[in-house]
């Protein structure tokens, strides 16, 4: 049985967001998911004055309420022994996830007030905690019917930007960058599994911290004291609530933690001008913060001479996350030399914080940076090579064969783009070698390759990467990963088509270099392989027949196909006069379209990394294409936008430059 607590916040978005549906939406998946139970108090009810009469009636047949008394509120706050507690509403769903939470199932506490959750992780890390959104992606993952996983899964994302506005419009009450960031990083970390839970029921408070500092390992220090530096580390970031028990190794050296921690809480400031874009406000920001560790570490060394080297590993590890926002900051200003130098500085403080994983990926994002150059530099991709070189060095002695793996990947591409043609062979060769011997390993390696020339611009080259990681794929009997690798395939192979251009250096063609990645064996591998490669030829179809849509004159948001109201992946940017830009996206059911923009848009990047959404405000016509458009570009349908304003553009940043 799951137990779900609901907060207040989830109910009003609901409302205000989906008002006619998501009762009968929530009482289908109840029905459905019979092992499920939705609980309030009814201190929470009284919260809500938006229910009356029949849909008061029908919420109350759906979700259970339960008492919660004063005294009940009251021995909970002597139990927290804090000043400042949350409030007494939320508190009593703190008192009853913590009742069910005893029972046998699992208890869920969905809210998104940071006081509540710091609240429930410091009483008892049996109850698992849920985000509204991520509550949401829970229901779609209990659900196998399409129309229930398609409206949960939707209203999500609704939820979750629903909250940021709230938090940002509350910013001078709340800590907005903050909770921002951990709200988030709480909804983004449930997609691909079963639910978002801080530990294992049977987990103990040791075994917690290890397991959220794995990062952190060193071969200089004692076990006693890499716990004590992981304490610390947990405490400065302010993940997990420590008990005063956990807390006494780190007596002797708690004043300095504590302004250490000081210093690093101001990261948000930083945060809060990057989703400003005030990118300069940003860096004046973390430099000063920059500055600041610095001074307080060479204060240390005088002050605390005999606790210098822990107070030193544990300050390195908090200047590897400044040092990293600066690399950044320098890449959202289009500073890459800038950006490399940071990383190298990021590098050292890894080592220094004894956190091997961030000093491989700090080395391979420095190559990365250097590979994705968008004007095909020589000595660019020269120095790529040096890179790959270095992190697969670090790789072997750190036995990482994934990291390995897209090294040797990154080394045989750049080779050829520079017409090293027997290194590049070489190298493709050695690709081959370990993905046949890791097939699984090769999947991941060529589809995120291919994610990144994607976004990157070069859509060319997912082509051939996507095709070699299906037939890993098909080798090693991934059958969950081949549907999402053939929506990949369909959408690099449309995008591909627009530009489509043979590449060949020195003799060679590229294709016929990364065909070499894998080699797909076996009579029955090779019919399987073909049978999924015929779904792409289904798709073509579709992109010969008459667009299914159109306005001739101005249809308002509400009147719209709802096709037309869900995210676009851009495709390519035109700049067509002075006022008027033709931004072309992609959707998986409807092909190629065009939007017809009345301005100048202006961009930094390649234009895969962008997406645009039609506003609710929005007023558009829509008109089939034919001539050119259409038989060299692919495009099917021009959608013309009456104001500027009406058409939302959204910058997405790879994933590989977000911090972990």
């Amino acid at each position: 049985m799951d137990y779900f607590l609901l907060d207040t916040n989830l109910f009003i978005s609901l409302n205000d967001i989906s008002p006619r549906l998501w009762l009968t939406k929530l009482n289908a998946i109840k029905n459905e998911a019979v092992d499920i139970r939705f609980i309030i108090s009814t201190q929470i009810l009284g919260e809500m004055p938006f229910l009356r009469r029949r849909t008061r009636d029908e919420f109350l047949e759906i979700v259970q309420v339960d008492k919660v008394s004063g005294e009940d509120i009251n021995q909970l706050k002597k139990k927290l022994d804090e000043r400042n507690p949350a409030q007494d509403p939320d508190l009593t769903l703190l008192f009853l996830a913590d009742k069910y939470s005893r029972k046998e199932g699992n208890a869920w506490l969905v809210s998104d007030d940071f006081k509540l959750v710091q609240n429930t992780q410091q009483l008892n890390n049996k109850i698992n905690i849920l985000t509204p959104g991520s509550f949401l992606l829970k229901l779609y993952t209990l659900s196998d019917e399409k129309y229930l996983k398609r409206y949960f899964k939707s209203m999500e994302k609704k939820v979750t930007d629903y909250s940021i506005k709230y938090i940002l419009s509350r910013k001078d009450i709340y800590p907005a960058a903050k909770k921002l960031s951990w709200l988030i990083d709480r909804t983004a970390s449930l997609i691909g599994t079963g639910g978002v839970d801080l530990s294992d029921e049977n987990e103990s408070t040791a075994n917690l911290i290890k397991r959220k500092t794995e990062f952190i390992s060193s071969s200089e220090l004692d076990e006693d004291e890499l716990m004590r530096l992981r304490r610390a580390e947990l405490y400065i970031s302010g993940e997990i609530t420590l008990s005063k028990e956990e807390l006494e190794p780190l007596k002797e050296d708690l004043d300095y933690i504590e302004t250490l921690k000081a210093h690093v809480e101001k990261l948000t400031i930083t945060k809060k001008n990057l989703l400003d874009n005030d990118t300069d406000a940003a860096l004046e920001s973390i430099e000063a913060l920059d500055d600041e560790i610095i001074s307080s570490c060479i204060k240390a060394r005088f002050e605390y001479p005999n606790r210098y080297q822990f107070l030193y590993v544990i300050t390195a590890i908090q200047v590897y996350k400044v040092t990293f926002f600066k690399a950044y900051i320098s890449l959202l200003q289009d500073n890459i030399f800038k950006a490399v130098n940071y990383l190298t500085e990021t590098a050292y403080w890894a080592l220094q914080g004894h956190q091997d994983k961030a000093l491989l990926n700090t080395v391979y994002m420095k190559a990365i940076l250097f590979f994705f150059n968008f004007d095909d530099i020589p000595d660019f991709y020269r120095r790529a090579i040096e890179n790959f070189e270095y992190a697969r060095f670090l790789a072997e002695k750190m036995d990482d064969p994934a990291l390995i793996l897209k090294c040797l990947l990154g080394k045989a591409i750049s080779s050829f783009m520079v017409e090293a043609i027997e290194d590049a062979q070489v190298f493709i060769g050695w690709v081959q070698d370990l993905s046949n011997k890791n097939p699984e390993l090769a999947v991941d390696v060529f589809s995120e390759m291919a994610d990144y020339f994607l976004i990157f611009g070069k859509p060319e080259y997912s082509v051939f990467l996507y095709d070699e990681a299906l037939e890993a794929a098909v080798s090693s009997s991934m059958n969950h990963k081949i549907r999402g690798l053939l929506e990949k395939m369909k959408r690099s192979y449309i995008i591909a088509g627009i530009r489509m251009n043979e590449i060949v250096r020195g003799g060679l063609h590229l294709d016929n270099l990364i065909d070499e990645s894998f080699e797909l064996k076996g009579k029955e591998a090779v019919e399987r392989y073909n049978e999924e490669i015929m779904a792409l030829a289904q798709f073509n179809t579709l992109l010969y027949e008459p667009f299914p849509i159109t306005y001739k004159s101005w249809t308002a948001y509400h009147d719209i196909d709802d096709e037309l109201k869900g995210e676009f992946e851009v495709i390519d940017i035109e700049v067509l006069s002075k006022m008027k830009t033709r931004i072309v996206v992609y959707s998986s059911n409807l092909g190629l379209i065009a939007f017809s923009l009345p301005q100048v848009l202006d961009i930094t990047g390649a234009a895969e990394s962008y997406t645009v959404k039609l506003s609710n405000t929005a007023n558009i016509k829509i008109r089939q294409v034919k001539g050119s458009l259409f038989e060299e570009k692919l495009i099917r349908a021009l959608v013309y936008i009456k104001d500027a304003n009406d058409l939302q553009v959204s910058k997405q940043v790879p994933a590989f430059l977000k911090i972990t």
